[in-house]
């Protein structure tokens, strides 16, 4: 579906990023410096797209409530570190 259609991952994008900017306030908090707004409602856009490109191209292994929980639980989760390899 996503990718017979040219328009349709931005439309998607468009839609999300309203969602996240109007509808939805997501609370941030960095220890590393100050959080751009916008730029982080597009980097939590696409990470959600992700999420659902992913799902639709395992064609649909998961339960959508499971998928629901997961995304809660994800933009809910603080990354405490990163470390290499």
């Amino acid at each position: 579906m996503y990718t017979s259609h040219a328009n349709f991952k931005k439309y998607l994008e468009e839609l999300f990023h309203q969602i996240f900017s109007k509808d939805i306030f997501i609370e941030v908090q960095s220890t590393m410096g100050t959080v751009h707004y916008e730029t982080f409602l597009h980097y939590q856009t696409n990470a959600t797209l992700g999420l659902i490109f992913s799902w639709i191209q395992g064609e649909f292994q998961y339960s959508a409530k499971f998928m629901m929980e997961q995304l809660t639980i994800f933009s809910n989760t603080q990354v405490i570190g990163l470390k290499k390899l």
